[in-house]
């Protein structure tokens, strides 16, 4: 296209990266120098319009968290997503993730691309992502990242330090207006302070299961105004989040004998306040 006058500004790109796949700075599959080098060649800005973990392709994928392609999913996508955010190779101006939730209704692999069940209901992948733009991530989406050796908390507060633009020059000081009247209370406002219940009613407290276990966990939940969600953790990472009665969750259970973990439910309410149940499983 150059040779024959063709001109652009962006130069495109998507790539689907296993975890076995050589580094996207020096892969030769791409051609000399890798794949960054053959798009830093054109002289362009490059925008990867399309980006996943490879996984996602195989027949295999189970788009469950703790199975193991879904986790060599994760692995992968912060292997060369850590590539591509200390690279100096190419200008890549921005990274677009396909895509944003599930849709069942279409055939495999395309039904299972999102980094969301639905718009309730987010993978872990949502989270690893998150870290590597920067986002804002609460305690158990981080340990989602922390717990698997992903990153440690520093890289991922590393990730949202942004430098502060220059401050403006200090305007000339004002006249100091007259103090406003505190506005009254508004009759009839009463805030909620109470936290809902939630109690887990299956399985029982130290249950143990087969290896690599699809359980089913429910619970009940109750609150003084309304329960908006019951989320469910398997060893502080997220798994499920219902919004109605009767909350469950499937959930598969390590692979490995003799493991011991904590199955926590979390009911929260519209003003976010969380009640927390929790029980003991293990694998024989």
């Amino acid at each position: 296209m150059r040779q024959q006058g063709v001109a652009w500004d962006v130069t495109g790109f998507h790539i689907y990266p296993t975890e076995p796949q050589a580094s996207l700075l020096n892969d030769t599959w791409f051609g000399a120098g890798g794949p960054l080098a053959q798009l830093a060649s054109f002289g362009k800005p490059v925008h990867i319009n399309e980006f996943h973990c490879g996984e996602i392709y195989q027949a295999g994928y189970e788009n469950q968290m703790g199975s193991p392609v879904t986790e060599a999913c994760l692995r992968s996508l912060d292997k060369h997503l850590t590539d591509l955010k200390a690279q100096k190779i190419a200008d890549i101006e921005s990274v677009h993730i396909y895509e944003l939730f599930d849709e069942p209704q279409k055939a495999v692999p395309e039904n299972r691309f999102g980094v969301m069940y639905d718009m309730a209901r987010p993978k872990d992948h949502l989270y690893v992502i998150s870290a590597f733009a920067g986002g804002a991530l609460s305690s158990q989406e981080r340990l989602a990242i922390t717990n698997r050796g992903l990153l440690t908390n520093a890289e991922i507060d590393a990730m949202q330090v942004v430098a502060a633009p220059a401050p403006a020059p200090a305007p000339a000081p004002a006249p100091a207006p007259a103090p406003a009247p505190a506005p009254a209370p508004s009759p009839g406002i009463v805030l909620d302070t109470q936290a809902p219940t939630v109690a887990i009613s299956s399985p029982g407290n130290g249950a143990s299961f087969a290896r690599r276990s699809t359980v089913v966990a429910a619970a009940t939940a109750s609150d003084n105004v309304g329960v908006k969600e019951v989320r469910f953790y398997l060893d502080g990472t997220m798994r499920c989040v219902g919004t109605s009665a009767p909350y469950q969750c499937q959930i598969t259970l390590p692979g490995r004998k003799g493991w011991t973990g904590t199955l926590e439910a979390q009911s929260v309410d519209a003003a976010g306040n969380v009640g927390r149940s929790s029980i003991r499983l293990s694998t024989y």
